[in-house]
This record gives structure tokens, C-alpha cells and sequence, in this order.
């Protein structure tokens, strides 16, 4: 038998077994403490600004999820997903995810919107200036 076959059938000492049994407890009781559902940690509304902060396994796994998404799609400043409720009317929604201190959807609609009023100001003066 080679080396690496004779640690196939090495067997568990005593020791081996109390400390692979003692992490796995720790970690379901952790699991347990914790839980695995999103938990609201914080949630508050100040300065016009509603902010809430969710704990737990799940919670952290969509995050991830979430940003690993944003970068697979290489966006710059967000990324929006299509969620659907499963119950009537069937509504779609839409969820964003924005990198911090870059624009928004809305932020760039503000813009757009401010840029085509200026412009609308400008062609008036033209029309009124002309012969």
C-alpha cells in the first residue's frame, strides 16, 4: 500500500473524535443561536433616510449573492434584478443594487430631467430670438 492509501484507513482516535464532535456542536449551536433567517439587527429613520440592517446566514448569503452579481455583470454604479410576487395581482418588482457613492437610477433620472428642462429653456429663447 502506498502512504497516501494506509491515511485512507487511518482510523479516528479517541481525541480526533472528541474535537471533530466538539467543533460540530459549536457550529449548530451557533447556527442555532444565530438562526439561519434574516433577522432585523437595526432598523431607523433619520434625516429623510430609512435604513435597516438584517443578521443572519441567509441574510449574508444573499448579500454575497447579491455582489457577486453586480461584479459578474461588470456594472459601474448599480445593477437591477426582476423579482415577481407569486401571489395576485403578480406584481413585478424591481430590486437595485448600488455601489455606495455612485448614482442611482434616480439620481441619473434627476439629472436627465434637470439637463432636458434646461434645454427646453434654451430652444424657447432661440424660437423668441428668431425672425
Amino acid at each position: 500500500m502506498t502512504a497516501m492509501a494506509e491515511d485512507e484507513f487511518h482510523e479516528e482516535t479517541a481525541e480526533d473524535t472528541i474535537e471533530r464532535l466538539v467543533a460540530e456542536r459549536d457550529h449548530w449551536k451557533e447556527v442555532a443561536e444565530q438562526g439561519l433567517e434574516p433577522r432585523m439587527r437595526r432598523m431607523r429613520f433619520e434625516g429623510g433616510e430609512f435604513e435597516m440592517e438584517y443578521t443572519g446566514q441567509v441574510a449574508e448569503t444573499i448579500a454575497l449573492a447579491m455582489v457577486g452579481h453586480f461584479k459578474a455583470m461588470g456594472a459601474v454604479n448599480y445593477v437591477e434584478m426582476n423579482v415577481h410576487d407569486r401571489e395576485e395581482p403578480f406584481r413585478r418588482y424591481t430590486v437595485t443594487i448600488q455601489k455606495v457613492g455612485a448614482k442611482s437610477p434616480a439620481d441619473k433620472v434627476a439629472e436627465a430631467e434637470a439637463r432636458v428642462l434646461e434645454l427646453e429653456f434654451r430652444l424657447a429663447a432661440l424660437e423668441n430670438v428668431s425672425p
